[in-house]
């Protein structure tokens, strides 16, 4: 028996939220799906029965090998559903989520959609917490507005998408190059998976009404956190515009515009006088640096050093 959605959520480490993200799954309006949690940890750590609630329950699948792109395959391949959801084990959707998701890959006729992602922060934000550095959080709103069609300068995140299964079967599954690690923060899988199936002549959609809150810890509210985040998302960066190429809006970018840009951010954070737009400013200036890196390390073939 098959289901017309199958939702997957990849968990590793304690997954505090789990139960609270499942606890959303209850509520839904849409009641016609499965759930798939993908254990991520080295040993499996959970099991069918410890995830059964009267009113749902979650099929456990075990990937050892470490990543989040390994994790959302292995739920993949186990899928049933004719459409692929996927959450993040603390992105806890609205009561309407998969309704508003499974209409708007309808409405649309899209091969993927991705909804709203809104934070909720254990305590008040710190003042340097903007909206850069709540992109990097994966929050991601678009003024509430649905999208019907994405160009190549917007995107969808993981923690709240659908992808049709024939786009699977059409592009295949995200690439590891780009998944997150326990040793890494590299990024953006969902948009080189988008890409492909952009390429492919494909529609990817979003629909603002399918939202999630994506509840965010105090350790990733550090600036510790947030400049490794952002050096890692300046190397994805390099990546997708290696494989797919810079996107028009973005101007063009050369030797001489990346040695210009990286200085350009170091002369910002110097002159600097406010503690807040400094640190902001570190942000900046870690992602451009870590872009420049890969760049660098793709023109000379070098090895990368990252895990």
């Amino acid at each position: 028996m098959t289901a017309p959605i199958t939702i997957v959520i990849p968990t590793c480490g304690a997954g505090f939220h789990l139960m609270s993200v499942l606890q959303g799954l209850v509520d839904q309006t849409n009641r016609d799906f499965e759930v798939i949690v993908v254990d991520n940890n080295p040993c499996a750590r959970l099991s069918s029965p410890t995830l059964q609630h009267e009113d749902l329950r979650a099929a456990v699948v075990h990937e050892p090998r470490n990543g989040l792109t390994h994790a959302r395959n292995a739920g993949v391949a186990s899928a049933r559903g004719s459409c692929v959801a996927f959450l993040d084990d603390d992105a806890v959707p609205t009561s309407t989520w998969i309704e508003s998701l499974v209409e708007g890959l309808r409405h649309y006729g899209s091969a993927a959609v991705g909804g709203s992602v809104e934070l909720t922060l254990p305590h008040d934000a710190p003042p340097w917490l903007g909206a850069a550095e709540r992109a990097l959080l994966s929050e991601l709103l678009y003024s509430g507005r649905d999208i019907p069609v994405l160009g190549d300068d917007l995107y969808i995140v993981g923690a709240n998408m659908c992808i049709t299964r024939e786009a699977f079967t059409k592009v295949g599954l995200f690439s590891p190059r780009f998944g997150r690690t326990a040793k890494s923060l590299r990024s953006s899988e969902e948009l080189e998976f988008t890409r492909r199936l952009q390429a492919a002549g494909e529609r990817v959609s979003f629909v603002a009404s399918a939202r999630v809150h994506h509840h965010i810890d105090a350790l990733r509210l550090t600036k510790r956190y947030f400049t490794s985040r952002a050096y890692w998302q300046g190397r994805s960066d390099a990546l997708l515009e290696a494989t797919w190429g810079r996107p028009a809006s973005f101007g063009h970018r050369d030797w001489g515009a990346n040695l210009k840009a990286l200085c350009g951010r170091l002369r910002d954070l110097a002159v600097e006088d406010t503690a807040t737009a400094r640190i902001r400013r570190r942000f900046a200036l870690a992602r451009e640096y870590g872009y420049c890196l890969q760049v660098a390390l793709l023109r000379f073939r070098l090895p990368s050093f990252s895990p």
